[in-house]
């Protein structure tokens, strides 16, 4: 389990793209906090100042100067039933079965990761955020072929209160993917292929209007690229070892697209289709983030996902 308490934090780019989820602390982010009305942000956490971090994997090749986004974030002791809480919830979703197929094929599909209950109080949060402006899609990287709106969130700070009832459905989905590394490792032999795993630092939450949106295929932690490498320790692209996707789009049909689309691993094979995935709700996806590359197809329909990637053993 990660040490010390997530808070659910808000990014908005301003005026400035969106870059990564966290940021020089400058006069950008004094103004974010002032514009920030979500229940997320009832009170102010302290910031935490990184240069040159970059967080996702494109943006290692984009110029950053002057180009910081606000990224909030509180360093306060994070309460032992809050982890329990967490590790409860994916103990529940990830099977012995499950791990043992992560581990030979390199991914696996889980349903039902989560319930309808949960999935609908999700959309609600998620449609709020949306519709007061804090998602927002990356200039640079829609010329990449990435078109989705995205966000930058973190776990519910329990110093803040009671969690408000429109945000309980985001709140508990980033709970359960806060407790996957410890649920995986249940199930793991010895040694670990990854290393150690440890919790998602960050959660991504993404929205593909319906009107063809996609994202190209990519890599989320490319061994042969040392410039993911930049970055403090456990936010680095290169310390990602499993990437987790959980979907909250109820009766999706084939005709919406929207399926995420999983290339060969085996060297020589890169080209070969292995997998099409429908987006369903209540489904997580888990597969090893230096060996696929995958992209999400045309989306014609919102199509809504977290992303989070746990981190294996820290590379040197």
């Amino acid at each position: 389990a990660m040490a010390g308490c997530l808070t659910l934090a808000l990014v908005s780019s301003l005026s400035l793209p969106l870059r990564a989820p966290v940021c020089q602390l400058d006069a950008s982010s004094q103004l974010l906090n002032q514009r920030l009305t979500s229940p997320f942000a009832q009170r102010t956490p302290q910031y935490v100042s990184e240069n040159r971090f970059c967080g996702f994997g494109e943006f290692r090749r984009l110029g950053r100067a002057g180009k910081a986004v606000s990224f909030l974030r509180a360093e306060t002791s994070q309460s032992d039933t809050d982890d329990k809480h967490s590790s409860e919830a994916a103990n529940e979703a990830i099977s012995e079965k499950a791990v043992a197929e992560l581990l030979e094929k390199g991914f696996t599909v889980i349903d039902n990761a989560i319930d309808m209950e949960t999935v609908d109080q999700f959309l609600v949060g998620a449609e709020g955020m949306d519709a007061n402006g804090k998602l927002n899609t990356i200039p640079e990287q829609v010329m990449l072929g990435r078109e989705d709106k995205i966000m930058v969130i973190d776990v519910w700070n329990p110093e803040w209160g009671a969690i408000p009832d429109n945000f309980k459905g985001v709140a508990a989905a980033c709970a359960m993917m806060k407790g996957l590394a410890t649920a995986i490792e249940r199930h793991c032999p010895q040694p670990q292929p990854w290393g150690q795993l440890s919790a998602p630092p960050f959660f991504q939450l993404a929205v593909y209007d319906g009107v063809g949106a996609k994202y190209v295929r990519h890599l989320d932690n490319d061994p042969e690229d040392p410039s993911t490498q930049e970055g403090p320790p456990g936010l680095r692209i290169c310390d990602r070892a499993v990437t987790a996707l959980l979907y909250f789009n109820k009766d999706w049909k084939e005709e919406n697209g929207g399926y995420i689309r999983l290339y060969h691993p085996e060297p020589g094979r890169e080209e070969e289709v292995l997998d099409e995935i429908a987006p369903l709700a209540g489904r997580l996806v888990l597969f090893d983030s230096k060996k696929f590359f995958h992209e999400v197809l045309p989306c014609f329909r919102r199509r809504w996902a977290l992303s989070a990637w746990i981190n294996g053993a820290q590379a040197d």
